[in-house]
C-alpha cells in the first residue's frame, strides 16, 4: 500500500487526476486500520473537487468530518461537504450536512447560526417554504441564545421568514364576509411587519433597508385591498357612493402609514450613507404618492429616527 501511495501521490503532483484518483481509491479501500487511508480520502476530496465532481468530494468531506478530534474541525468538514452537495445539486444531503454541522455545541456559534441560514436558503430555493422557515427561525432563536452572536445572518433570516409570510399575506383578499376577509388580512400583515420590524432591529443596512421598503408595500397593498373590496349587492346608488367614501376614509391612514415606512428607510439611509435598490424604489414610491414633497428634491437629509411601533396597523395609536 505504501508504493500505491507514493504512485498516487506522484499522479497528484503531475495533474494527471484521473490516474491520481484511480490510485488513491485503491488505497482508501484497503484496510481501514492503515494510517494512510484517511490521506487518501482527503486527498480525494480535494482531487475530487478540482476535476468537477462535487459530490464524490463531498462523500469525502463528510467521513473526514468523523475523523476530527473536535467539534469546529468537524464542522468546518460538514459546512464544506454541504456547500459542495448544493453545488453537486443535491439539496437534501446539503440541507442535513448543514444541520449536523450547526448541531455541533463547541463549533463556533457564527458557523452554526450560518449553517441553519444557509440549510433555510436551500430548503427555500427548492419551494419548501415551511422547512425554510422552520430553519430560519432555528438560526434566529440560536442566534439569541449564544448573545447576539451573528446579527447579520439572524436580520437576514428574519427577512427571509417575513418574505414567505409576505406572499400568503398578498393572496389574501378582501371579499364578502367583508368583516371576516379584513380581520384575516390584518392579522397576516401584523404577522410579517412584526418580522421585518425585527430584521430591522437586528440587520445589517441592506436588510434594513429591504425590511423598510417591504413593510411599506404590504401597507400600500393593504389600502389597495381596501378600496378594491366590492360594495354590498342590495346598495343604492346613493349608499354605494357613501360605502366608498368610508372605503377611502378607511383607508387613508393606511396609506400614511406606507408612507412613514417609506420615510424612515430614507432616513436611515441617508444617515448611514447607504444607498441600494431597495432605497431607490422607497425613493419612487414617495415620488408617486407624495409628488408635490419628492418629486423634485433628489436629496433626502432627515434624522435618525427609532423603529416605528406596527401596533395597530389601520389606525395610529396613542400614548
Amino acid at each position: 500500500m505504501p508504493a500505491r501511495n507514493r504512485a498516487s501521490t506522484a499522479y497528484a503532483d503531475a495533474g494527471k487526476d484521473a490516474e491520481a484518483i484511480g490510485a488513491f481509491l485503491a488505497v482508501e479501500s484497503g484496510h481501514p486500520s492503515s494510517p494512510l487511508v484517511p490521506d487518501a480520502t482527503r486527498r480525494l476530496a480535494a482531487l475530487y473537487e478540482r476535476s468537477g465532481n462535487p459530490l464524490a468530494a463531498a462523500d469525502r468531506l463528510a467521513r473526514l468530518s468523523a475523523l476530527e478530534g473536535t467539534d469546529e474541525g468537524r464542522a468546518r468538514h460538514l459546512f464544506r461537504a454541504a456547500e459542495l452537495y448544493g453545488k453537486g445539486g443535491d439539496g437534501a444531503r446539503s440541507r442535513r450536512s448543514y444541520v449536523d454541522a450547526s448541531a455541533l455545541p463547541s463549533a463556533p456559534a457564527g458557523m452554526r447560526i450560518l449553517a441553519l441560514f444557509r440549510a433555510g436558503e436551500s430548503a427555500l430555493a427548492e419551494g419548501r417554504e415551511d422547512e425554510a422557515e422552520t430553519l430560519y427561525e432555528r438560526a434566529v432563536r440560536l442566534h439569541r441564545e449564544k448573545g447576539g452572536a451573528a446579527p447579520e445572518v439572524a436580520g437576514r433570516a428574519l427577512f427571509q421568514r417575513a418574505e414567505i409570510r409576505s406572499r400568503a399575506y398578498l393572496a389574501l383578499q378582501i371579499a364578502p364576509p367583508l368583516e371576516s376577509s379584513f380581520a384575516g388580512k390584518q392579522r397576516a400583515l401584523a404577522r410579517c411587519a412584526d418580522l421585518y420590524a425585527e430584521a430591522i432591529r437586528v440587520g445589517d443596512a441592506g436588510t434594513v433597508s429591504a425590511s423598510f421598503h417591504r413593510l411599506g408595500e404590504g401597507l400600500e397593498d393593504f389600502r389597495a385591498a381596501i378600496l378594491a373590496s366590492p360594495p354590498p349587492p342590495d346598495l343604492s346608488a346613493e349608499e354605494k357612493e357613501e360605502y366608498l367614501f368610508l372605503l377611502e376614509e378607511r383607508a387613508a391612514p393606511i396609506e400614511e402609514r406606507a408612507v412613514e415606512s417609506y420615510r424612515n428607510n430614507l432616513r436611515q439611509a441617508v444617515a448611514g450613507d447607504h444607498f441600494d435598490p431597495f432605497v431607490a424604489k422607497t425613493r419612487e414610491r414617495l415620488r408617486a404618492l407624495r409628488p408635490a414633497l419628492f418629486a423634485k428634491k433628489p436629496e433626502f437629509a432627515f434624522p435618525v429616527v427609532p423603529v416605528p411601533d406596527f401596533v395597530g396597523i389601520t389606525e395610529r395609536t396613542t400614548p
